[in-house]
């Protein structure tokens, strides 16, 4: 891992230090007269002389407006401007909202060649481990291809190991200033206290940021998860019935966002908006039922039907005979899914943060614990920058824990919603120190300074 990041820091240099890559691109940014500042200082980036540019944008900066000038700028100087990212959702949202024809990662590695005049446009670049991005940059030196890496370091972390982003974006700006750029005007939220929030979430100020929300009233607190389950799974109903794309709910863990799925499509079914079940798959995890009207979420990607793991959608038939589905996309997108070819499939209320990185909603309802071991600083900054109009908290006191079938007895019994002012308050002490936990990955650089180990803590210790 030392050997390879340092080949990938190599090759950072070996980039940056190429100089037939710029384009003019002043005629892409008078076709956008409502471009911020930031926005044109990162074109202007992104289309330098450079083999290398980072563009790092919190989330709601406008990073893909500003992407779709880049490529107008390349593509009218004869260049070919392909897109990458690390999830297929991530890399089809690319593709819908600036026109460059993206893929996976995975996927384009299994290419061996990059065709001549190629400019690859890497987004959410904060959750490429170290192999990747140093096979990305390798690649590029070989193929004479330019790499502008796209993404916030702050959001969720690599799942490989490394923070590869950010020693990249470290040791470009150090060769020179100009290829690395900073977008941080954030425009997404529609209230200014809103984007102050997020700001602060961004900057890795995470109480201050919780804090706030509390104060809007925006952070219910609640004895029980069966209490906190079903304030949110209400809210959510009679907030977004008839426009449940525009909704997003949110959990650390996939155990809660099942609970939360399994309870509002019992309610659903009981209205009559969810029909009869009329399917059955079996996912990997476990056999779920399906019938129109359920909301879905694919969990794999398929060029074969042209569907992307993270997508979601809404059954509109099925079709017994055949055994297939025809669900409508949040994109408008319809599409008609085998059963027997395609099984990766579940509900899609309600999901895990991971699946959400890149997504744009009106509402967010996050659920979970105000002892929350999965939590950070990281994946609370992406629960809270989500939504354009609201984001509400819906937290259960104390440790996640196994609930027990008697427990939902006792717990209906009584009012779970805390609103003692003393021991919301503890509550609120508790989230904010465990939901601000930093689990910023790191690289074998951040280790070794000029040949010699850093020592850990516990070395200093000792000596």
């Amino acid at each position: 891992m030392i050997a390879l990041e340092k080949r990938m820091l190599e090759k950072v240099e070996t980039l940056a230090a190429k100089n037939n890559y710029g384009v003019d691109s002043s005629s892409a940014i008078k076709n956008q007269p409502h471009l911020s500042p930031e926005q044109k200082s990162s074109i202007e980036a992104a289309t330098a002389e450079s083999g290398l540019a980072v563009i790092q944008g919190r989330a709601g900066t406008g990073k893909t407006t500003m992407l779709s000038a880049v490529k107008e700028s390349y593509k009218t100087a004869g260049w070919q401007v392909k897109g990458l990212a690390f999830t297929g959702q991530a890399a089809q949202n690319m593709q819908k909202e600036t026109g460059i024809k993206s893929r996976t990662i995975a996927s384009w590695q299994n290419e061996q060649t990059i065709e001549p005049k190629t400019i690859l446009i890497v987004d959410e670049a904060g959750m490429i481990g170290s192999r990747q991005m140093a096979d990305i940059l390798e690649r590029a030196d070989k193929y004479q291809a330019k790499v502008i890496l796209v993404g916030d370091q702050r959001q969720l972390q690599p799942i490989e190991a490394g923070s590869a982003l950010k020693a990249v974006d470290e040791r470009l700006s150090r060769i020179n200033p100009e290829f690395s750029s900073r977008m941080e005007d954030i425009k997404r939220q529609n209230q200014d206290w809103m984007r102050e929030v997020v700001r602060e979430a961004a900057q890795g100020n995470t109480r201050e940021a919780l804090f706030a929300l509390d104060q809007r009233g925006r952070i219910k607190i609640y004895d029980y998860p069966s209490g906190a389950r079903k304030q949110l799974i209400d809210d959510y109903l009679k907030e977004n019935i008839s426009r449940q794309k525009d909704a997003l709910i949110l959990t650390n863990h996939k155990s809660d966002a099942a609970k939360i799925n399994q309870e509002i499509r019992q309610i659903l079914q009981q209205e009559g908006l969810v029909g009869e079940n009329k399917a059955e798959v079996d996912n990997g995890s476990r056999k779920i039922a399906l019938a129109q009207g359920d909301r879905i979420m694919l969990t794999r990607n398929d060029y074969h039907i042209d569907v992307r793991n993270g997508q979601r959608g809404a059954i509109k038939e099925i079709n017994a005979q055949t055994q297939s589905i025809k669900v409508e996309l949040d994109n408008n997108e319809t599409k008609t899914i085998p059963l027997d070819h395609y099984n990766h499939i579940d509900y899609g209320w309600a999901s895990t943060t991971h699946k959400a990185q890149g997504a744009t909603t009106e509402k967010t309802y996050v659920y979970g614990h105000t002892q929350e071991p999965m939590a950070s600083q990281q994946s609370t900054y992406v629960q809270i920058s989500r939504a354009r109009e609201e984001t509400k908290l819906y937290l259960v006191k104390g440790e996640k824990a196994i609930e027990r079938p008697w427990q939902k007895e006792k717990e209906s019994e009584n009012s779970s919603l805390i609103t003692d002012e003393k021991r919301h308050q503890n509550a609120i002490k508790e989230v904010t120190k465990s939901w601000s936990k930093d689990s910023a990955k790191e690289t074998t650089a951040d280790y070794f300074q000029q040949g010699h180990q850093k020592q850990t803590p516990s070395q200093e210790r000792e000596m």
